[in-house]
């Protein structure tokens, strides 16, 4: 299954706040795997944990540990559908410095089956007939 990463581009030290590529909500799939990863110039020293908040649905098969530089986790692959993972970043801006906290969520997309599949052909095959008809009568009316 596909690897999404995470990578936070930019933190405020003064309100936990980090800006992420995803903007803090990423989309995945059963059985995915999700990579964060640190950027350079970002302001972000380390991550120090990834964790599930009160409440939350465990999505996981592998839950977030630390890989060398990066942390990584896979999805269950039998994770539902419209699962929320809402988390916690715990991360630091430098060695010294105090943890601090920015909660993202990670959302499990809705397969798309076979019958959704049909259904997207069969309206755009419709709203193709469509165009072409309405183009031949309105070619028609204006040539004569």
């Amino acid at each position: 299954m596909p690897t999404h990463v995470i990578k936070i581009t930019g933190s405020n030290s003064s309100n936990g706040d980090l800006t992420l590529d995803d903007r803090g909500h990423t989309r995945a799939e059963a059985g995915d795997t999700i990579k964060w990863l640190i950027g350079q110039h970002s302001g972000v020293y380390a991550i120090v944990s990834i964790q599930e908040k009160s409440g939350s649905t465990n999505i996981w098969s592998t839950p977030p540990r630390q890989q060398g530089n990066h942390w990584e986790g896979e999805i269950a692959p039998d994770a539902e559908e419209c699962d929320v993972y809402v988390y916690s970043i715990t991360w630091k801006a430098s060695e010294k410095e105090d943890p601090l906290t920015f909660d993202p969520i990670i959302s499990i997309k809705p397969s798309t089956g076979f019958i959704d599949t049909f259904l997207y052909a069969t309206a755009a095959l419709a709203t193709a007939a469509l165009a072409f008809f309405t183009f031949r009568f309105l070619f028609r009316k204006f040539r004569k």
